[in-house]
């Protein structure tokens, strides 16, 4: 089992996303945050499992929500740096991770 923990940035990520989704229908955000901390258990039990996309950045995708987490491991522990929405432009998700670090 891997101990989770997060970039400061996480949390104006998640808020950015939980507002737009309230703004669509008001218990969507709630269920975009509990998707979310399903991931963060999916990460924290097989983290390791997930391959390397960028440098050695791994993603795994929301279940339910057109969202991806970026984390790296570090041993017995993972730190996700990134949530973003899957349409958004690649070179603007290595640029977010390259000033995460």
């Amino acid at each position: 089992m891997l101990a989770v923990s997060y970039a400061k940035e996480i949390d104006d990520d998640l808020t950015e996303a939980a507002r737009w989704y309230i703004g669509q229908r008001p218990d969507l955000g709630e269920d975009f945050l509990r998707d979310f901390q399903v991931t963060t258990c999916l990460i924290a039990s097989v983290g390791q499992a997930y391959r390397e996309v960028v440098k050695d950045y791994r993603r795994v995708h929301l279940k339910n929500y057109p969202y991806a987490v970026y984390f790296v491991v570090y041993g017995s522990r993972a730190v996700i740096y990134l949530v973003i929405h899957t349409s958004r432009d690649p070179a603007l998700i290595q640029t977010l991770l390259g000033e995460r670090r």
